[in-house]
């Protein structure tokens, strides 16, 4: 599609706002809480259902596999929906209508649009870019020659800028004469004759003064050229940065002397058009009397064609301003333009909103409500509770927690590592829950404690959720966010994608059934839960607040207004060199998290070997590594998603990356609960590979967890949880927490 018909070429997105981030990370608590409930929780949940404690790493297995299972459809519709919009956002059909409504009020500003830009083009003086009136206005008056815009105020930063590159040089360096002749002929004062400055003062005062500022400025144009050519000799002296300012002058001091006032506006003008000409008034004026898709079509081509027009006026904006002559007349320009730009904006988010936006905002109430059903089935039934009901609202909330995920991204992938820190800001929270809620109520003689831990932490989820739905409705419902950017990845996106998937594949597979679950003595699971809970809180934490206050150090990088994108995980240009390749270090968290999960099997099954006697049944090397293994998954998420956002991965890498890694998440859970089982049905003296070879022996568990595994997703439509645990409590003969020394 042509920029002239692109419908988001000239949309205007709001401001980044405190609200949204927010927001954002209310919204990763909220979400995240589920997730607790099924983990976290697990162990009191397991208790208040009356169930035996050799079924832990099987109930939390199942009810957590239940939620990630239901995710993924969710998932997959949200991406759906996420990239139809992307591929459709662009086109004339889905907007025609929205444009439709808004063509009435979107004339009468362009209407006064048109009568605005015809001041401005009176107001500006000259009848070519270079002729007397033209340069004396830029020049400015005496009392306009401080004013930022002006000529002789552009002159005067030139000098400096120059003198500062020649001051800083070494004395008889190359590079430091070029400057310093530069200098010299734009003039320290306006005094001295026949340097820049004088010329330039001299005609904001007299008449006939023209040719002598041209003729100054083609003798500056080739002292900096000059200058230019010894680029290579700055950098090498570590003057970069007082070359590029000596640049940056040069380049705005020109811009201005060659810019004429008079045609931008003139242009402008003509672009908006009177009523009857073919240009964005008649085209508006057709729209809003019988338009179908071809007059959208034709509006949005107008309309892109002044947005083009008036960027080349604002771009003089200082200039404009800096004339007292002028300035009432841009400044009705500009905000003439800024309304109907507003206007144009809200018929064209109209497509987003009922997309993405507005779903996104139902999801989060959703989520609300899931909660407050959780209670009511928590409360319910008896002594022994309904863990039945229990586990069929933990699915629904994995469905309602996929799709909410995938929309809320969607929205605005600005906020992300905002919302990254929310999400792993639940464990710190609900410690303190837990571990409140403990304190009063731990008494097990004087309480029902794990029925009031559960409960407790419901209540609180239900508060949360509420808060984070009504801010995410509050900053979203008004709020016009960023269109999809089209971008192509780039070949460092491999690094933050390969964290993504390892760190969300394999860290369900081992945790909690297998570590903790399986080498430490059960009463240790919840104090190395508390410790996790804390522990994870930091990383994104503190990428979020570098991603606010210091970008160069955040994993997303800065975004670079030179390039118009982030600066990525590459060395790049901010003020100074920017190592953003040093996120790559992160990618040895990928290898130390597989080979971790490969002792912990390994100890289990080899159960006579060094490895395994310092670990399995250790409590200070068990919880140790434990804690290094989880928190590899956190950190790999933490800088792994805002890398694929800063190097060019959100159209195509983002959410299908989300979205396969939440697969393997789900399925290798699985593979682990069939695993578990397995392992737990057979005596220790009477192990099934003993005198197998490592293949065989390799293909057996295989094997065996892959048919209790089916025979797992088949009962994932239980409508009698209990008796199902209840057999398979059974069926599991030898405890794992085996003194193995």
């Amino acid at each position: 599609m042509s920029d002239e018909t692109n419908t988001t070429k000239n949309y205007n997105q709001d401001v980044e706002q405190d609200l949204n981030m927010v927001a954002y990370m209310f919204a990763g608590l909220a979400m995240m809480l589920n997730i607790r409930l099924s983990y976290s929780a697990a162990p009191f949940a397991l208790l208040r259902f009356k169930l035996p404690e050799n079924l832990f790493s099987v109930f939390v297995r199942t009810t957590s596999s239940a939620l990630e299972l239901w995710c993924l459809p969710s998932m997959l519709l949200g991406n759906v929906m996420e990239q139809v919009y992307n591929h459709t956002q662009n086109t004339t059909k889905p907007h025609t209508a929205n444009l439709k409504t808004a063509a009435s009020d979107m004339l009468t500003d362009a209407g006064t649009l048109h009568n605005n830009a015809s001041l401005l083009e009176g107001a500006a003086k000259g009848t070519s870019v270079h002729d007397e009136e033209a340069l004396k206005q830029k020049a400015g008056t005496d009392n306009e020659k401080d004013s930022p815009g002006t000529l002789r105020y552009l002159a005067k930063k030139l000098y400096e800028a120059a003198n500062d590159l020649h001051n800083a040089m070494a004395s008889g360096a190359a590079g430091k004469q070029e400057a310093q002749q530069l200098a010299n002929e734009i003039g320290q004062e306006e005094g001295p004759d026949g340097k820049l400055r004088h010329a330039l003062a001299k005609l904001a005062g007299g008449t006939g003064q023209a040719g002598a500022v041209t003729g100054a400025y083609s003798q500056v144009q080739s002292k900096f050229q000059q200058v230019e050519r010894q680029q290579t000799t700055y950098k090498s002296k570590g003057k970069q940065t007082l070359y590029k300012a000596v640049v940056e002058a040069w380049n705005a001091f020109k811009n201005v002397y060659n810019a004429d006032l008079k045609r931008l506006a003139e242009a402008l003008r003509d672009a908006v058009g009177e009523s009857d000409e073919a240009e964005l008034r008649k085209a508006l004026k057709d729209l809003n009397n019988n338009g179908g898709d071809d007059k959208a079509t034709e509006v949005i081509q107008k309309y892109n064609d002044v947005a083009d027009k008036y960027k080349a006026v604002k771009a003089l904006e200082t200039t404009y301003k800096a004339i007292t002559g002028i300035k009432s007349q841009y400044e009705g320009v500009e905000s003439k333009f800024t309304e109907l730009q507003t206007k144009y904006s809200k018929a064209i988010y109209q497509y987003k909103w009922h997309l993405l936006t507005m779903p996104s905002i139902i999801t989060n109430w959703l989520n609300f409500l899931t909660f407050v059903i959780l209670f009511i089935v928590y409360i319910s039934g008896g002594d022994q509770g309904s863990v039945t009901g229990y586990y069929w609202v933990m699915a629904i909330s994995g469905f309602v927690f996929g799709i909410n995920m995938v929309l809320v991204y969607a929205v605005d992938y600005r906020y992300l590592p905002y919302y990254i820190a929310g999400e792993n800001s639940f464990p710190i929270v609900t410690s303190a829950i837990l571990y409140f809620t403990t304190s009063i109520f731990g008494n097990r003689r004087k309480y029902n404690s794990d029925y009031l831990v559960v409960l407790i932490d419901i209540s609180i989820s239900i508060a949360i959720a509420l808060v984070a739905a009504i801010l995410w409705t509050k900053a979203f419902w008004e709020y016009r966010a960023p269109k999809a950017d089209r971008d192509s990845p780039k070949a460092e996106v491999i690094s933050p994608a390969l964290l993504v998937l390892v760190g969300m594949g394999l860290v369900y597979s081992i945790y909690p059934g297998i570590a903790p679950g399986m080498i430490v003595p059960f009463y240790l699971i919840d104090k190395i839960e508390m410790v996790l809970l804390i522990l994870t809180t930091f990383p994104p934490l503190i990428f979020a607040f570098t991603t606010k206050y210091a970008p160069n150090w955040s994993p997303k990088t800065k975004f670079l207004l030179t390039t118009f994108s982030f600066g990525g995980w590459k060395e790049y240009e901010d003020n100074g060199k920017v190592y953003g390749w040093l996120w790559h270090f992160f990618d040895i968290l990928a290898p130390l998290q597989i080979i971790l999960a490969v002792i912990f099997i390994y100890s289990i099954h080899y159960r006579d070997s060094s490895i395994s006697r310092s670990i399995v049944n250790q409590p200070k090397m068990s919880t140790f590594l434990t804690i290094i293994f989880y928190m590899c998954h956190e950190i790999m998420l933490a800088t792994g998603f805002p890398g694929l956002v800063c190097n060019s991965g959100v159209t195509w890498v983002l959410l299908p990356t989300q979205w396969v890694g939440a697969l393997l998440m789900v399925f290798l859970a699985f593979y682990s609960i069939g695993y578990i089982t397995e392992y737990k049905r057979h005596d220790p003296s009477e192990w099934p590979t003993d005198g197998m070879t490592w293949w065989n022996s390799v293909c057996y568990w295989l094997k065996m967890a892959s048919k209790i595994t089916n025979k797992n997703f088949k009962q994932l439509f239980t409508t009698d949880l209990r008796r199902g645990l209840i057999i398979c409590h059974k069926e599991i003969k030898f405890p794992i927490h085996t003194n193995i020394n």
